[in-house]
C-alpha cells in the first residue's frame, strides 16, 4: 500500500468525475496538478516530518512506497514509489 492513500483517492476521483462530466480540460490540467502535489507539498512535508522525527521517519519511508507499489514490504525495501 502506500502512505499517502487520501491523495491517491483524491487524484482518481478527480480523474473520474472529469471524465463523467466530459471535461477534457479537467483531466489535462490533472498531471500538472499532481506535480505541485509531489514537489510543492509532499517533498516539503517529508522534509519537515524527518527533521521532526529523525532517522525513524526515514526507516518508514524507505518501508513504505510514497503512491503505489505492487511488491511486497520484504521486496520494497528502498523503494520510493
Amino acid at each position: 500500500m502506500a502512505y499517502d492513500i487520501s491523495l491517491i483517492g483524491e487524484t482518481g476521483g478527480g480523474g473520474g468525475n472529469a471524465i463523467l462530466a466530459n471535461s477534457w480540460w479537467r483531466l489535462f490540467l490533472l498531471p500538472p496538478a499532481l506535480l505541485v502535489i509531489q514537489y510543492g507539498v509532499i517533498r516539503r512535508e517529508e522534509r519537515y516530518l524527518e527533521a521532526k522525527f529523525g532517522p525513524e521517519y526515514g526507516d518508514y519511508m524507505a518501508r513504505v512506497p510514497r503512491w503505489l507499489s505492487w511488491r511486497s514490504r520484504s521486496s520494497n525495501a528502498g523503494h520510493r514509489g
